[in-house]
């Protein structure tokens, strides 16, 4: 697990080195920089593919399911160029092993974006959240366990304009879960979740 983690976060630091605000202030020989101006939209509506890389283990410790794939919805308002705060659900593929029939996860909190280079391409900025998800086993004979959780959120991403008011990007998000176990049978393998995501959306 330590190995694991190690490698994620080594690929996140490749990632995001780009997150200096002069990243895009190269200069060339009978070249000039330009700058991108600051989000000039009030709202942002975008959606995102997501792969969630957390363990579920039964009783006896066994390993019983890993990595999620889910779609994310996120809404957001800037009060300013750089700052923007809104919802955010997150919605998992449903999932079955032996002995469960449907294992199902949703997330729903709210959601900060701060822009750290807000005037250059590709953007670079820096997420937070908090909110609850929720997590439902359905046995194959008959019965079924649920537990929510309250979750904190620190991410990571990088986004550039596609076209006018469309861009898209990357994100790479950690979350906290406060707890792990989910009834009487199964937790999550650790109260960590690391998530990666490619977003894209509109301002407007």
């Amino acid at each position: 697990m330590k190995t694991y983690f190690a490698k994620v976060l080594l690929i996140g630091c490749w990632l995001f080195a780009w997150i200096s605000p002069g990243y895009a202030q190269f200069y060339t020989a009978g070249s000039s920089s330009t700058e991108k101006s600051s989000v000039p939209d009030a709202w942002e509506i975008s959606a995102a593919g997501v792969v969630d890389f957390v363990q579920l283990k039964d009783a006896s410790g066994l390993k019983a399911f890993s990595n999620q794939k889910g779609l994310s919805v996120r809404a957001l308002f800037y009060s300013c160029p750089y700052l923007a705060l809104g919802i955010e659900g997150t919605t998992f593929a449903k999932e079955n092993f032996p002995g469960v029939e449907k294992y199902r996860v949703n997330r729903l909190g709210a959601v900060g974006k701060l822009l750290l280079s807000a005037n250059t391409l590709p953007r670079s900025y820096m997420l937070f959240g908090i909110g609850r998800t929720s997590r439902e086993l359905d046995f194959s004979l008959g019965w079924q366990e649920s537990a929510d959780s309250t979750y904190y959120q620190l991410g990571l991403g990088l986004e550039t304009d596609v076209w006018e008011m469309i861009f898209a990007g990357a994100e790479l998000n950690f979350i906290y879960n406060d707890a792990t176990r989910i009834g009487n049978f199964y937790r999550l393998s650790n109260r960590w979740e690391t998530q990666l995501s490619l977003r894209a959306g509109i301002r407007f």
